[in-house]
């Protein structure tokens, strides 16, 4: 089976160059090949990368689960359901637990990917590795989840009623 991917547009060579440095540790310490090290992982970021990525509170969290709780099933399932942005240690989590391995970064046809292969179905998801790709800046244009290409439409996100108007 040919691989899965997720495709992209680089926000940049150097931000690409750095995607692939970032992608190449993330699969060694999922294969095993290195120590699992989130602290490592996390100062490879920048800080703008790392702005990314959601730093809730208990209260944030209470607002949310009031907002899922409220809302109506048929629309929780759907994909105009507002969600939380990933936060990093979540994000990492999803990654080491997917039942799939990390690929490479790839250029094929002037289309830049970053594939995996799935173990088995379901595999948890591509959505922590879209998390990743677009920490970067990258623009997801497409993905290739095993189901065949899907062009990417990304979900709305939820902010708490703290960061509303905010640049956050």
């Amino acid at each position: 089976m040919e691989s899965c991917y997720i495709e992209f547009v680089p926000a940049s060579p150097e931000l690409l160059l750095h995607t692939g440095e970032v992608f190449s540790l993330i699969r060694a310490m999922k294969f095993g090949q290195l120590e699992v090290d989130e602290v490592r992982l996390t100062a490879l970021l920048t800080r703008q990368e790392q702005a990314y990525f959601s730093e809730f509170t208990p209260e944030d969290w209470d607002e949310w689960n009031s907002h899922w709780k409220s809302t109506p099933v048929a629309v929780r399932l759907s994909p105009a359901m507002v969600c939380p942005q990933w936060d990093l240690p979540s994000m990492y989590e999803a990654i080491w637990n997917g039942e799939y391995e990390l690929g490479s970064l790839t250029e094929r046809d002037g289309r830049h990917m970053l594939t995996f292969e799935p173990s088995a179905y379901p595999y948890g998801g591509i959505a922590c590795l879209v998390a990743l790709t677009e920490c970067f800046g990258h623009k997801i244009i497409g993905y290739d989840d095993g189901t065949g290409y899907v062009p990417y439409t990304a979900r709305p996100i939820w902010k708490p009623s703290r960061l509303h108007g905010a640049d956050a």
